[in-house]
């Protein structure tokens, strides 16, 4: 009788509906106190919710800590092509601006500055300038004050020129190829950015026209015969004495853009061939070594002593280095997308969801608002975009026959921008500061965000059909077997 007994372990179980809106509501509650009080790292953050819902249920629901942990290494692999080409978008930013290429885009932006034409050559200008550094906060912290300051002496409203400047540079950041927003786009997806930016021309591409339209129509109402360009100015003399702006320093975006519109060869090596032709451009216009060109892929580049501390700060940046963070936080939030789907969170919360969503345009109506939703509630963009893809992918395949991609627009027309917004996400705080104005005073007024949004929205509800791609899981098994990227 003394034998001991072994006790029957526990049949591990998915989460309940009501346990995943309980885990849901403390992974909220540690982003918000992360980023609005402990001052901590998103990541940091990130990681402490997947240690909340990996204990969770391995002690509670007894799912086995090896299972969850397959789930996010499997997530891992999918992505890694993904983060490979991360490291090279990170050479990218380094090169372009070193060979001079960056440089020439922002001259020619300052350039074309017209007083009469102030809201609409903020957002063109921003829009230019950070899609080619793919940096909006430091566009917004140099060339958006200075917009501002030509705004006060012409009587325009601080919150429109704000608007205006917001709308710029966030839009080129999300649409820019060297940006981490799109990076990290493609890394949970496993989709091109050049095939996401596609497929957001008739959302995102037709919005920022129709808002620079709208910038262009109301700033005719607050300009002037005269203005003060003394920083412009200041800008464009530094560009001419630290490079040769020549036309030809454009060859490694044309190159690129050229093989990736015209051609079928993979994006990956056409980038890194763009890298290439970057440091040999470098090298022969602006009198670089080829040992310097190489070190700015890694390091980035480093401008400084132009005569413009402006540009000074603007183009000291890039390297692949300078994306380990971004590559870090993309590695947790696998992690945590991985405990999530392994639990059962995900598809608790989407099995009522489920029960609302009936048609093509209901979906896209709900993954928009749930989007810029998380973005407000755990004031990070980047925890918005992982945690939707997350949990509509599925209901977007197998529901409705949807390819990934038409999940990957949705959700990067919704959640980039709302960064600069939401009152409490460190782009608001930066711009807010930046501009010495709330961010719900030009909230009113970035409207390249909010159109992007209503038009997915319409398009769901009467789009044709060509604009959503359909989902073939047999051929998505296939080429993932052979360890490929659908095209």
């Amino acid at each position: 009788m003394s034998e001991e007994t072994k006790k029957t372990p526990k049949p591990a179980r998915k989460v309940s509906f009501l346990e995943a809106v309980i885990l849901f509501l403390i992974v909220v509650f540690i982003m918000l106190m992360g980023a609005l009080k402990w001052k901590t790292a998103t990541a940091l953050n990130l990681g402490l919710s997947a240690a909340v819902v990996g204990a969770y249920a391995t002690f509670v629901c007894h799912i086995k800590f090896d299972d969850l942990m397959k789930e996010a290494v499997e997530n891992v692999k999918r992505a890694f092509p993904s983060i490979f080409f991360i490291m090279i978008v990170g050479a990218v930013a380094g090169s372009w601006i070193a060979c001079g290429t960056v440089p020439f885009l922002m001259y020619w932006g300052l350039k074309i500055i017209n007083p009469h034409m102030l809201l609409f050559v903020t957002f063109f200008v921003l829009a230019v300038v950070s899609m080619a550094t793919g940096q909006a906060w430091s566009t917004i912290t140099s060339l958006g004050v200075a917009m501002a300051g030509v705004a006060i002496g012409l009587g325009v409203p601080i919150p429109l020129a704000a608007g205006a400047a917001v709308s710029g540079a966030f839009l080129g950041d999300k649409w820019s190829p060297i940006s981490d927003v799109p990076a990290l786009n493609s890394g949970i997806s496993g989709e091109t950015t050049f095939r996401i930016f596609g497929h957001m021309m008739p959302t995102t591409g037709l919005g920022a026209l129709i808002a620079a339209i709208l910038y262009l129509i109301v700033g005719f109402f607050f300009t002037a015969d005269s203005v003060d360009v003394a920083l412009s100015g200041e800008m464009i003399g530094a560009l001419e004495g630290s490079f040769n702006l020549n036309f030809l320093v454009l060859i490694p975006l044309l190159v690129m853009l050229g093989l990736a519109i015209f051609t079928k060869l993979p994006t990956t090596p056409v980038v890194f061939g763009s890298v290439l032709l970057a440091v040999i451009t470098g090298a022969i216009f602006q009198h670089k070594t080829i040992i310097e060109m190489l070190n700015t892929c890694w390091s980035g580049a480093v401008v400084s002593g132009s005569g413009s501390e402006t540009v000074d700060k603007l183009l000291t940046k890039g390297g692949v280095s300078s994306f380990a963070s971004l590559i870090i936080l993309l590695l947790i939030a696998l992690v945590f997308a991985g405990f999530l789907a392994r639990s059962g969170v995900l598809d608790a919360l989407m099995s009522k969801m489920e029960k609302v969503i009936n048609s093509r345009g209901t979906l896209i109506l709900v993954s928009s608002l749930t989007t810029v939703l998380f973005v407000w509630l755990t004031s990070s963009v980047y925890v918005s975009m992982i945690l939707n893809y997350n949990l509509y992918l599925k209901i977007y395949n197998e529901k409705f026959n949807l390819h990934r991609i038409n999940l990957c627009r949705t959700v990067n027309d919704c959640a980039p921008m709302f960064g600069a917004i939401c009152p409490w996400s460190n782009g608001a705080i930066l711009a807010a500061t930046a501009f010495d104005i709330s961010s719900w005073a030009y909230l009113p007024y970035v409207w390249a965000c909010y159109i992007p949004i209503v038009l997915g929205i319409i398009y769901g509800f009467v789009g044709k059909e060509k604009m959503y791609p359909t989902f073939d899981k047999q051929k998505e098994e296939e080429l993932a077997a052979l360890g490929e990227v659908p095209a």
